[in-house]
């Protein structure tokens, strides 16, 4: 190449570089006013960049004016007091100057009336259908309602609902040659109209309205599809073009599987109800889907489920959507009799998550409880409960809470993102103004929602950052994670209680020997508290993260448990009541030892046996458990004694402790009660969780008949403590076993053929 057109090349090159990693800076100056012309003030007026979600925020002033800075490049959208502006997004290009000026009407009632529709229609009661009369009955109002298309046509022989959400009735009738539903209802009433199936077509503000003849128009377009359900699931049949109309939602699916466009099916699942819609794409792998406004719909493949949520709870009228997305079959899903998980792959629930029936704590030092029960076969349980009290002496420590916080697409199922805005927003109330706070989300990125800072006064600030999060993409957990500990450590105090939690309902992109290795550098100075959700979560890595003696996994297997582990749980760990806690247990000659449960660093010995626990906070409950068999060759005994005996180091006095209870054993006792039926569900998850280990381990080391001899013994198990059971939980895990017995099968029978 020519040294002077190298030279033009490089010159080129620079430049590209130099706008590229320039910063932008446009000026945006919004003038706002109110339906009367007059200037709005105290507007929130904020622009959220659409790629990053970055957001930049303000208020107008007494002259309805808000000045806005721009400095990174992508497109910006509008929205004022939370309501999306229906504008072109502002583009801001890199190394852009430029000053942008825009007025526009905002009606503050207008938008505070339409967010109090609700598109929940349970629970409504008929409304009077009789013919109304003219003029209205005393109290009453005579509402005409014009249906009309896009192209002013009546709307004939349409059924029109009037919704009393706060009297819970519904009001129907049917449209005439001219489009007009008429009704007969009571006065002084807020009504939301809707019009086939479109919900919320329009609404009535009546509040101070009463004996009158009221009209209001509603336009509604009917789409020309044909659609066939079969069970829940709805299958459209739809035009080309597909023209958009105001009653429902256009939203198109593209989807690209090895590079190419996917041709296959795709799902998606209404999130609330058990209606799926079902597409197939065409030749670009695009599929087409006519939905419902007011709802979510969870985005399935065949074999990929959870892939990412389409958002409408809040559309009406008129709306058109698309989503790009990337088909990456699981092979669990499309191979099963090929996947048996390796150990890191395995989703566990901890058998102290079914404990609920607390054991008594009394104030000052830890209870010990014991009970005993039977066990699978001729084996007994013996159960060692240790509860603590909230301490009633000093005041706790300071708090510093980082939340790193999954809000991935899959967090849209099960009610997950509410319940744990819900939960985050009660736990803000309890928090002190001293308190530490600060939020990072992750998805396919990182966002810093809360650098870290004292709560102080600004309680209703963050309630609301919180509540606008929305879910949506991947899983990619590394740099929130370095982000959480940085935020922590900015505020570290060696008094305080410096704490990470992690939230997560999926498996990282990222090796978790990368993710291990990010937290390596902190947690010498910060705990981790891991809180699993759902069934499909990375459980291996969470409990590599919570190995020391102050961290803590907790599982939510569905949204609405995720409310209850924030608030007291996560202030109360501020300080331990113990450390160095152990467990020690002697027991009768004619006893064998089974198993045991719960235990850290498990040492077995002559008639006895004994671990380590982790440290014991306010208000715990810590369940362990037991088996044991009657020794072969002993004398046969009607009970057998037990003595256990429980140390720790008291932390408000430095002083050690210990507290020793005694019970007898007996065979063949099967005690009913609340008490005994817990038992019995946490033996059964123990011992099938140890088999389930037991099986991934032999399969890795290619040893098939042990894992199958090893699932073998938990169905074995199971069917024992379970002969007939509707337990939900049991049925599942039942059926994971199944599924592992059928897939070693015919890993064993394709091995037998070589």
């Amino acid at each position: 190449m020519p040294a002077p057109f190298r030279s033009v090349l490089t010159v080129f090159a620079l430049l590209l570089a130099a706008l590229a990693g320039a910063q932008s800076n446009v000026e945006v100056t919004f003038s706002i006013s109110d339906p009367r012309q007059q200037p709005l003030r105290g507007a929130a007026v904020q622009l959220t960049e659409l790629g990053s979600r970055s957001e930049v925020r303000g208020r107008t002033g007494n002259d309805g004016v808000v000045k806005l800075t721009l400095t990174t490049p992508g497109a910006w959208e509008l929205s004022v007091n939370g309501s999306p502006m229906r504008r072109e997004p502002i583009r801001v290009e890199p190394g852009e100057t430029s000053i942008v000026q825009q007025a526009f009407t905002f009606n503050p009632e207008l938008d505070a009336r339409i967010k109090r529709q609700s598109f929940v229609r349970t629970g409504l009661h008929a409304g009077d259908a009789a013919l109304p009369p003219d003029p209205p009955a005393e109290g009453f109002n005579l509402i005409t309602v014009r249906v009309a298309g896009s192209d002013r046509r009546p709307g004939a022989g349409k059924t029109v609902r009037l919704v009393d959400l706060k009297g819970q009735r519904v009001y129907t009738a049917q449209s005439d040659a001219q489009g007009n539903a008429r009704f007969h209802v009571p006065g002084r009433t807020p009504y939301d109209i809707d019009v086939e199936e479109q919900l919320n077509a329009g609404f009535l503000q009546m509040d101070d309205k009463i004996n009158m003849n009221i009209f209001q128009s509603v336009m509604y377009d009917a789409y020309d599809i044909r659609e066939t359900r079969s069970h829940d699931t709805v299958t459209q049949v739809l035009p080309s073009p597909l023209a958009q109309r105001a009653s429902r939602a256009i939203y198109r699916v593209q989807v690209q599987k090895g590079g190419q466009p996917y041709a296959g099916t795709v799902y998606l699942d209404e999130i609330g109800s058990n209606t799926v819609y079902r597409a197939r794409t065409d030749a670009s792998g695009e599929a087409s889907f006519v939905l419902p406004f007011g709802k979510r719909y969870m985005i399935q493949f065949p074999y990929q489920r959870d892939v990412d949520v389409i958002n409408l709870a809040d559309v009406r009228q008129r709306a058109s959507g698309s989503r790009r997305l990337f088909y990456e079959p699981d092979p669990a899903l499309e191979f099963p009799e090929r996947y048996i998980p390796p150990p890191t792959r395995l989703v566990l629930t901890d058998f102290p998550y079914y404990h609920r029936l607390p054991y008594p704590a009394p104030d000052g030092a830890p209870g010990l409880t014991l009970r005993t029960g039977a066990g699978a076969g001729k084996e007994a349980v013996l159960e060692i409960g240790i509860a603590s009290a909230f301490p009633s002496g000093p005041r706790r420590a300071p708090v510093n809470l980082a939340f790193v916080l999954d809000i991935s697409g899959s967090m849209a199922g099960d009610e997950r993102i509410e319940s744990l805005k819900r939960g985050l927003v009660r736990l803000l109330q309890e928090l002190r103004e001293t308190d530490v706070v600060s939020i990072i989300l992750f998805n396919d990125g990182p966002q810093l929602l809360l650098p870290a800072q004292p709560l102080g006064r600004d309680r209703a600030r963050i309630s609301a950052l919180v509540q606008a999060v929305e879910p949506s993409g991947g899983t990619d957990m590394r740099e929130a994670l370095d982000r959480g500990y940085q935020q922590a450590l900015r505020h570290y105090a060696a008094n305080a209680t410096n704490t990470l939690v992690l939230l997560t309902d999926g498996y990282d992109s990222n090796p978790a020997d990368s993710l291990l290795a990010v937290q390596a550098r902190y947690r010498d100075r910060v705990s981790c508290l891991a809180i699993g959700v759902g069934k499909d979560y990375n459980y291996d890595l969470l409990k590599k993260l919570v190995t020391q003696d102050q961290d803590l996994l907790q599982q939510a297997h569905e949204g609405k448990e995720l409310e209850a582990l924030f608030g007291n749980r996560l202030v109360a760990r501020s300080v331990p009541l113990a450390r160095d806690v152990r467990i020690a247990v002697q027991y009768d000659e004619g006893l064998s030892l089974q198993a045991a449960y719960g235990i850290r660093n498990l040492q077995t010995g002559n008639r006895q046996f004994s671990g380590a626990l982790n440290a014991l906070y306010p208000q715990e409950q810590v369940p362990l458990l037991a088996s044991f068999m009657p020794r072969a060759g002993a004398a046969a005994k009607a009970s057998y004694p037990i003595t256990v005996e429980l140390t720790y180091v008291d932390m408000a006095t430095g002083k050690p402790g210990r507290i020793t209870r005694e019970v007898e054993l007996r065979f063949g006792e099967a005690p009913g009660g609340e008490a005994a039926a817990e038992q019995r569900k946490m033996y059964a998850v123990a011992g099938a969780n140890r088999a389930l280990l037991q099986m991934a381990t032999a399969f890795e080391k290619k040893k098939t008949a042990e894992a199958q001899e090893a699932v073998e013994a938990a169905l074995g198990t199971l069917r024992n403590l379970y002969p007939a059971t509707t337990d939900p939980d049991v049925k599942a895990l039942t059926d994971q076993l199944l599924l592992y017995r059928r897939a070693l099968k015919n890993v064993a029978g394709k091995q037998a053929l070589r």
